[in-house]
């Protein structure tokens, strides 16, 4: 399969690249788990995120937009 166990939460970055053919596009920006920043913490006032047309890019923190839950269940 696809996953090895249930998952339940507000995607990564990673987890989109990996499963994104699955995930139609949203009308809105949503945001990732995954911050748009270094070690040292600069630029931790962006946060990653995905557009309408499904194009992956960064945005303040404070934004319209929302995160975007999921679940994939095992088959």
């Amino acid at each position: 399969g696809i996953i090895d166990g249930d998952i339940l939460a507000v995607p990564t970055l990673d987890v989109y690249r990996r499963f994104r053919k699955y995930i139609p596009n949203a009308s809105n920006l949503w945001w990732f788990a995954t911050p748009y920043s270094t070690p040292s913490g600069y630029g931790s006032i962006h946060v990653v995120c995905v557009d309408s047309d499904g194009d992956v890019c960064y945005d303040w923190c404070n934004v319209c937009g929302g995160v975007r839950p999921f679940f994939i269940l095992q088959s």
